[in-house]
């Protein structure tokens, strides 16, 4: 087949429920007469990636042999974005009318030769299989739909998420922090005791010195010492602390005894709480804490907070972004800053000034032997704050 170079470009759109036809094997056609004119053409062309597809038709009037001359067409159409070979023909000058038939073949090629220019005439040369002629007869007119966005061309995806349907390459929750936005998140205030290998922290939203907050388009989760909040007669270690109806989980209030003292550092975290998704891509662009013992939490959480399926990114962090893909069941983001613990560093770490780490994963006095070491540790916080410029999670 050869065409002349300039010819109608149109874009694909999506059609269902209406009348299909086989051209062949691997080809599948749906017409859709329009009312009061026109003609949509839904062509999808499984297992083959074609540059161009053409579709050739002839109008026939009812009880007659000879067609429409003013209605026919032989058109050159593009696919639009190249999602799943699916491709669309629109003619909204012809009028159709019911008992009227359509002959219709459609081209897909397999070879697409270069531009042939001859006297400023260009022309392209196809090679393929041209199939035989189909019938179409007119049994309804529908209505015109509107043009779609291009959110309606659905490509195939593993990931799920919690009420409505995504399609690959969509993203599905993103927050660029320009303000807070509370129907995104919910800050955490409890205290992670029953987390095996917790940090020594509690998670709480302060007021009077806010360490969770939004602040020139970045979230700031600023880590602070508990002991500038308790009151008076009260000490790290031999205070208590309770996090009273603001507790968002179980574990809300702690009595320091002995060696186990209460949680010396008081962090944020953030949970989106209007989002859970299976499977995705998350990317998160940060600058991270410095100071020794501190690590920025980038976690994905069960949505039923069972701590044996949570999933640490801190890990993966690379440069100012991390880009990891989740698995696994329904999860919920969650962000926030952590302070030493007795999982993230190994007993035999060295900080860059030459500290061995103070106390070891499996001491009872961990926690105690972390704080009494503060003299040491405190002056290295330079730029405590983990700063999120924005987080994004996209359907793969």
């Amino acid at each position: 087949m050869i065409i002349n170079k300039g010819m109608l470009w149109l874009m694909l759109v999506v059609l269902a429920d209406f009348q299909i036809n086989n051209v062949a094997s691997d080809v599948a056609v749906v017409l859709r007469p329009i009312r009061p004119k026109g003609l949509q053409v839904l062509i999808k062309a499984d297992g083959m990636v074609p540059h161009f597809v053409f579709f050739e038709g002839e109008i026939y009037q009812v009880g007659k042999s000879t067609p429409n001359i003013s209605s026919m067409f032989d058109v050159a159409i593009r696919q639009y974005k190249g999602d799943d070979n699916r491709w669309l023909f629109e003619n909204y000058d012809v009028e159709l009318e019911v008992g009227m038939v359509i002959k219709y073949r459609v081209f897909v090629p397999n070879v697409v030769h270069d531009l042939n220019v001859e006297n400023e005439q260009g022309t392209l040369t196809f090679n393929g299989f041209i199939p035989d002629y189909k019938d179409f007869i007119v049994m309804k007119l529908f209505d015109r739909l509107p043009f779609p966005s291009p959110g309606r061309f659905c490509k195939g995806t593993v990931t799920k998420v919690v009420g409505k349907q995504v399609c690959a390459g969509d993203v599905i929750f993103e927050d660029n922090f320009d303000t807070f936005r509370t129907d995104l998140w919910q800050i955490e205030q409890y205290i992670p005791t029953d987390h095996p290998g917790h940090p020594f922290v509690s998670y709480q939203s302060l007021t009077a010195d806010p360490n969770v907050f939004v602040r020139n388009g970045s979230l700031h989760i600023v880590p602070k010492l508990l002991e500038d909040f308790l009151e008076r007669n009260q000490s790290i270690e031999t205070g208590s602390l309770d996090l009273g109806d603001g507790c968002t989980r179980r574990q809300c209030s702690k009595t320091a005894f002995g060696p186990d003292i209460l949680p010396p550092i008081v962090s944020g975290r953030l949970t989106s709480i209007a989002f859970a998704f299976t499977y995705g891509i998350v990317t998160i662009r940060a600058k991270i804490p410095q100071g020794d013992w501190l690590y920025p939490e980038f976690l994905v959480e069960p949505l039923t907070k069972k701590y044996v399926g949570e999933k640490d990114l801190q890990n993966l962090l690379q440069v100012s972004s991390i880009i990891q893909l989740i698995s696994g069941i329904k999860r919920q983001l969650s962000l926030g800053v952590g302070a030493a613990g007795t999982h993230v560093f190994p007993d035999s770490i060295v900080t860059d000034a030459g500290h061995v780490k103070p106390w070891r994963n499996a001491d009872a006095k961990a926690s105690l032997r972390f704080w009494r070491n503060k003299d040491q540790w405190l002056p290295t916080w330079i730029a405590p704050s983990l700063e999120i410029d924005y987080v994004k999670v996209e359907a793969f």
